[in-house]
């Protein structure tokens, strides 16, 4: 299991590490002092014989890169303390397609982009209720989550 740390702390660490190497030190006497497992040190100074220091270098992390911004992210959490007739919506209970219409309402982001990613910040699964537990609209049919867009704008 990872530890905890930023690229940039991970990336000093084997800095450190790296400079021990230049010193002859032993992988063990590094992992010691380093608070790290032998192999992981091991592993450090194989890519350092191959490519030096850039080798040890962080990568940037997989993946596709955050649609929000910092501040959008943080208006996005003020708004959804509000509830969402607040926001102009005809529902009362903040669904994860609501979400996605309210980022998309206040930003230039696609409706479709935004669904999984305005949710999945906040800790919200993509299957959030739209109405609470053991309540039915009737119809057998999920209820498509929106709303009008009258009121306030959020």
């Amino acid at each position: 299991m990872r530890r905890k740390g930023t690229r940039a702390e991970w990336d000093r660490v084997r800095e450190i590490a790296a400079n021990m190497f230049d010193q002859g030190k032993a992988p063990a006497d590094i992992a010691r002092d380093l608070g790290v497992d032998d192999q992981t040190v091991r592993d450090w100074r194989r890519k350092y014989r191959a490519g030096g220091r850039p080798a040890l270098v962080s990568k940037k992390p997989p993946g596709r890169p955050a649609l929000l911004t910092a501040a959008q992210r943080d208006r996005l959490a003020a708004l959804l303390e509000q509830a969402p007739r607040e926001c102009g919506f005809e529902r009362y209970l903040w669904t994860t397609q609501l979400i996605a219409d309210l980022v998309a309402r206040a930003s230039s982001a696609s409706r479709t982009t935004t669904t999984t990613s305005a949710c999945s910040w906040a800790g919200w699964g993509s299957r959030t209720r739209s109405r609470p537990a053991g309540r039915s609209s009737g119809t057998g049919r999920r209820s498509r989550a929106g709303g009008g867009t009258s009121g306030p704008a959020c």
